[in-house]
């Protein structure tokens, strides 16, 4: 049998070959993990004393997230301060108020993220959102309730309980009742061009989904 003669260099490099590659996969694995542990560490966050709302109105591409409570609370946060700064988040007229000043330079911030603000509030009556906003809450309950998605918009609401529901859906905006609900009346305003139908509720109660389906394929045709 021949006999291959290697020098000590020769197998020193082999052995060193053979401990950097593993050492090197593993040293890539940690420098992710950290990056991403920093990245969330950098998420700022600014708290906001405003109360004495029952509604919410969201535009510009703000995702807000309502949670049912007895106190308010209203916690803005973004990964880009700049975003934050941007902010415009105040209450008129009982609605808590949220957009974006100055919105053309906002966007146009490289892979600018997006503002969630998590508002807790002990009850919500009215819902608007807008220009490609995002809205998300639980419930909403109450003698009368009012639900208007337009421009791209997006708005889910687990479960709906009341007397009179007015809901809107114009201009590509979308609305999602996921655990269903049912109120007593209720009136469905469709626009498209500029021509806006009302559909007057006829029966006692009124399944909450299945309006919102109806309002969903009149307003995308």
């Amino acid at each position: 049998m021949a006999y291959q003669h290697r020098s000590s260099r020769e197998i020193s490099h082999d052995s060193t070959d053979r401990i950097r590659r593993p050492f090197g996969r593993t040293f890539a694995i940690i420098t992710a993990l950290c990056v991403a542990v920093m990245t969330a560490a950098w998420a700022e966050s600014e708290t906001y004393d405003l109360s004495g709302f029952d509604g919410v109105s969201v535009a510009e591409d703000i995702l807000v997230r309502v949670t049912m409570g007895s106190d308010f609370e209203v916690v803005a946060e973004s990964d880009d301060t700049r975003q934050l700064e941007l902010l415009e988040l105040d209450v008129s007229h009982g609605t808590l108020r949220a957009s974006m000043r100055n919105r053309p330079f906002s966007r146009e911030l490289e892979d600018a993220p997006r503002v969630t603000i998590e508002v807790t509030m002990p009850s919500l009556f009215r819902v608007e959102a807008s220009t490609g906003a995002e809205f998300l809450a639980d419930m909403m309950s109450g003698p009368a309730l009012e639900i208007s998605s337009s421009t791209g918009a997006a708005l889910s609401i687990n479960e709906l309980a009341g007397g009179t529901l007015s809901m809107g859906v114009t201009t590509g905006g979308s609305v999602r009742i996921t655990g269903g609900g049912a109120v007593k009346r209720m009136r469905t305003s469709l626009s498209k061009d500029s021509v806006t139908a009302i559909y007057p509720a006829h029966s006692a109660r009124h399944s909450v989904r299945a309006a919102a389906r109806f309002c969903l394929k009149l307003s995308r045709e």
